[in-house]
């Protein structure tokens, strides 16, 4: 439809079709998009299918969903002639959309003039607002439409009117820029103090726009007026860098110290952002340039953070305070030798600037600019006598901050200059260590060469070597160990600078180290080696390194890992081989009693298992848990190992601590591979576990149906149940596993039960429709109770299974057996609200007045729960509905506890007796009004007056 050639084609065929057809689709709704015909046209501005579709008795004023009309839809597409037939033919010219956009609206913010004449002269209401507030003088103010705003204004619309969050049509003109529709509003004497926070002339004077703010001034506005967070107009006018703007306002008087909410004036904001001419007009009419914002910055500081040079030239010769600083001691200085303004810094030290003045943190300029790497600031600063030593509150001098960034230039300044370099912060690091952990070689040996103590350790004990051996630094290492650093010195946790290397893979390192004669057999404090840590790794030509120069392949940790046990953990095969060909114990166990076998065949391993199978490894060794390298594996599904181990002889039988066999861990995780290889050998496929659960249970339990065929198909025991009584087929039931039940029902299984619970009572307690059925096929006790009397159909009952209810009363099933508390199937249907399973254990003859222990008859549960369609279905079927439970409760009270005024009213039309008051003396008008409930004793009340005052409130 949005194709014009498409329309005309389709408006031939249109008039060709039978008359009543043609009405038809002309009031047909598209499908897709719920819409009329009508309202797309008009968007499209088809004025020959508009006119067919009125011919056909369309209405004019038909909407779409978004309660678009025709004629908005027009007005937006500008389609001047077809407007004027819509108005001409009663088009509503003052309906809204949701948005509330109005035709008159839309026209003024689309700039269609000759269409808002239209509207105008129709009677469309110049003053209407949209959602938001917006009216149309508002819409053609915004947008700068000054003919529509003339037109507006000559009909007398509301042209102070703002929107909902205080625009006026003046501030909105001011604010886009609008000079001519700005005089039009002046010369009708639109308010021009007018604020939201944002005023008429604050809002030019942040879009720049002179012109308007002279008008403004003109004409009398306050200039001096603050609006948000305490901007004035000339703040705002220097905030954005208008100095022609500024010029005027200061030429007129205004308040040019005037300070915003943060503190910051003119000065400041003009200073902070680099206005040279502005800051320059503000100072020469005396403007307070030593004032400062809410944190303590003045204008001074700002320029210098900045680098605005010129700035900083101009406030130094009017006399600014070059020693203030902020609420944190941070002076201009500082500020400009952190950011690098070089020019900057060299002004300020020739007014005389304190250069040694730090923050509250103990920072000082040369610290600053060491930290940053400002070589020429550094220069200048010591140049100056700048005290290069001081330390900050943590002990960080200004060599340290250089070195620890790699500025050696700025090093060889302070060195130069008889920096302390063997200075320590407070986590004991020195110059030469930070220089090492970062890897800055020439600062390393900058520091070297004039004497620094390599062997001196921060807090953890970490000495410069070690720094470098973690990170990899092979010059420096080799420039310390040729300096003659001590490469056995271990930290506070016992590693060695070996260690180190050999943790993290630095080859090249390790190599230095034992050319060097380091010690390869030092352990750190949980008994770590080199050896063990590379292999922990996988640094496999680390390793090789290592065993070459002699390393011990057997020591282990303190929790008894071995380097071989650590490289079958972790599947590091070529490691392995080289161990094995080292003859290393391959069947050294840790203290847990896991051997490297063990964790080979836990993580699945296989080439390495098949490398220690061949070396001769015990096979059948166990861990202090009882599990052994197969069952370990089977647990795990790793089937190849499994099969090596089978073939080489394992002892396929034998059971952890918890009795659990290879075969049931095999069960237990569905490896059906693995099953079938240990079965096929002869894995006993009847041995139960601690709690005499076997194989075939483990199976049911957890679904896996393919491995109780296997099992069932080899013989295993289907019947055999675990301590407490429970059977395969009672998991494969409870679980819902219909498929494995099938087969253990087709295998002749028995219904064993737990605690007197049989197979259907537990599909009946979880709604397993189809085992049900299966269940009742194979001749399943329906009748049979647990040891508390619930049978199968009361459990359906309670848990609204309604399907396997009809089922079982079908089967013939008991429907008035009480369990021993005195439930029925009916009691329990009732209290849970399954109205379904009411009506048929009421149809089949069940007893609805009897009551359980405690009293309660069925009706009584029905009403005490406020399930209104089995209460009706009880006092149609007869039930009593006077009865009472032993404290004196009748349904009508026990209706009124929880205001079901439903439940009273039909109680009441058949006869209740509502005077009848319970043990405590409360009748049901007492209980309904005691807890709020006055609807019920308005009915009560109506219901006593029919019956001639026959009415007792229980107060007598």
């Amino acid at each position: 439809m949005r194709i014009p050639q498409f329309r005309q084609r389709f408006l031939c065929h249109l008039n060709g079709l039978e008359t009543h057809f043609q009405r038809q689709l002309a009031h047909t709704r598209d499908a897709r998009y719920p819409d009329f015909m009508l309202v797309q046209l008009s968007f499209y501005g088809d004025l020959p299918m508009i006119s067919w579709l009125f011919d056909h008795g369309v209405s004019v004023n038909r909407c779409s969903n978004d309660n678009i009309t025709p004629l908005l839809a027009a007005v937006s597409g500008g389609w001047t002639d077809i407007v004027k037939m819509l108005l001409d033919t009663g088009a509503d010219y003052n309906k809204c959309d949701n948005m509330g956009l109005s035709p008159l609206m839309s026209a003024c913010r689309n700039r269609h003039i000759e269409i808002v004449r239209m509207l105008l002269n129709k009677g469309a209401d110049y003053n209407k607002c949209d959602s938001i507030g917006w009216s149309p003088v508002l819409q053609a103010s915004r947008y700068g439409h000054t003919e529509i705003v003339r037109i507006l204004l000559d009909s007398g619309v509301d042209y102070n009117e703002c929107d909902s969050i205080g625009y006026s049509p003046i501030m909105l003109a001011c604010r886009y820029g609008h000079r001519e529709i700005v005089r039009m509003l002046l010369e009708r004497e639109a308010d021009y103090d007018q604020c939201n926070g944002w005023s008429p002339v604050m809002l030019s004077c942040i879009a720049g726009h002179t012109e308007i703010v002279k008008m403004l001034l003109d004409i009398g506005v306050d200039y001096d007026k603050c609006g948000f967070e305490g901007y004035s107009p000339v703040m705002l006018a220097s905030r954005y860098g208008h100095k022609e703007i500024v010029k005027i306002l200061l030429d007129i008087g205004v308040d040019y110290d005037k300070r915003d909410s943060f503190g910051c004036s003119p000065v400041m904001l003009a200073s902070r952002l680099g206005y040279t001419e502005i800051v320059k007009m503000l100072l020469d009419i005396g403007a307070h340039y030593s004032t400062c914002d809410n944190i303590g910055w003045s204008p001074l500081m700002s320029a210098c953070r900045y680098g605005h040079t010129r700035i900083v030239r101009m406030l130094l010769d009017t006399g600014a305070d070059y020693n203030k600083c902020d609420s944190i001691g941070w002076s201009p200085v500082m500020q400009a030798s952190k950011y690098g303004h070089t020019e900057i810094v060299r002004m300020l030290l020739d007014t005389g600037v304190d250069h040694n003045k730090c923050d509250k943190g103990d920072w000082s300029p040369v610290m600053l600019a060491s930290r940053y790497g400002h070589t020429e600031i550094i220069r200048m600063l010591l140049d100056k006598g700048a005290d290069y030593n001081k330390c900050d509150k943590s002990g960080w001098s200004s060599v340290m901050l250089a070195s620890s960034n790699g500025h050696a230039e700025i090093v060889r300044m302070l060195l130069d200059t008889g920096a302390h370099y063997n200075q320590f912060e407070s986590h004991g690091w020195s110059p030469l260590m930070l220089s090492c952990i970062a890897g800055h070689t020439e600062i390393v040996k900058m520091l070297l060469d004039i004497g620094v103590d390599y062997n001196k350790c921060n807090n953890s004990e970490l000495s410069p070597l070690m720094s470098a051996c973690i990170n990899g630094y092979i010059e420096i290492v080799k420039i310390l160990v040729n300096k003659g650093a001590d490469y056995n010195k271990c930290d506070s946790i016992g590693w060695s600078p070996v260690m180190k290397a050999s943790r993290y893979g630095h080859t090249e390192i390790v190599k230095m180290l034992l050319d060097t004669g380091a010690d390869y057999n030092k352990c750190d404090s949980i008994g770590w080696s080199p050896v063990t840590s590379a292999c922990r790794n996988g640094h496999i030509e680390i390793v090789r390194m290592l065993l070459d120069t002699g390393a011990d392949h057997d020591q282990c940790q303190s929790d008894g890992w071995s380097p071989v046990m650590q490289a079958c953990r972790y599947g590091h095969t070529e490691i392995v081989r080289m161990l094995l060909d080292t003859e290393v114990d391959y069947n050294k166990c840790d203290k847990d009693g896991w051997s490297p076998v063990m964790q080979a065949c836990r993580y699945g391993h296989t080439e390495i298992v098949r490398m220690l199978l061949d070396t001769g490894v015990d096979y059948n060794q166990c861990n202090s848990d009882g599990w052994s390298p197969v069952m370990l594996s089977c647990i795990a599904g790793h089937t190849e190992i499994v099969k090596m181990l089978i073939d080489i002889g394992v002892d396929y039988d034998t059971c952890n601590n918890s009795e659990l066999s290879p075969l049931m861990s095999a069960c237990i995780n569905g490896y059906i591979e693995i099953v079938r290889i240990l079965i096929n050998k002869g894995a006993d496929y009847n041995k139960c576990n601690s709690i005499g659960c076997s194989p075939v249970m483990q199976a049911c339990r957890y679904g896996h149906t393919e491995i109780v065929r296997i099992l069932l198909d080899t013989g295993a025991d289907y019947d055999k149940c675990d301590n407490i009584g429970w059977s395969p087929v009672m998991l494969a039931s409870g679980l819902g596993y219909t498929e494995i039940l099938k087969m253990l029902l087709d295998i002749g299984a028995h219904y064993s039960t737990y605690i007197g619970w049989s197979p259907l009572m537990s599909e009946c307690r979880y709604g397993h429709t189809e085992i049900i059925r299966m269940l009742l096929d194979t001749e399943a006790d329906y009748n049979k109770c647990d040891k508390d009397g619930w049978s199968p159909v009361m459990f359906a009952s309670k848990y609204g299974h309604a399907e396997i209810v009809r089922m079982l009363l079908d089967t013939g099933a008991d429907y008035n057996q009480f369990e021993s508390d005195g439930w029925s199937p009916v009691t329990l249907a009732c209290r849970n609200g399954h109205t379904k399973i009411v009506r048929m254990l009421l149809d089949i003859g069940a007893d609805y007045n009897k009551y359980n222990n405690d009293g309660w008859s069925p009706l009584m549960m029905a009403c005490r729960n406020g399930h209104i369609e089995i209460v009706r279905i009880l006092l149609d079927t007869g039930a009593d509905y006077d009865q009472c439970k032993g404290d004196g409760w009748s349904p009508v009270m026990l209706s009124c506890i929880e205001g079901h005024i439903e439940i009273v009213r039909m109680l009441l039309d058949v006869g209740a007796d509502y005077n009848k008051c319970n043990n405590k003396g409360q009748s049901s008008v007492i209980i309904a009004s005691e807890r709020g409930y006055s609807d019920i004793v308005h009915e009560i009340h109506g219901h006593s007056r029919k019956e001639k005052g026959n009415f007792k409130t229980g107060l007598e």
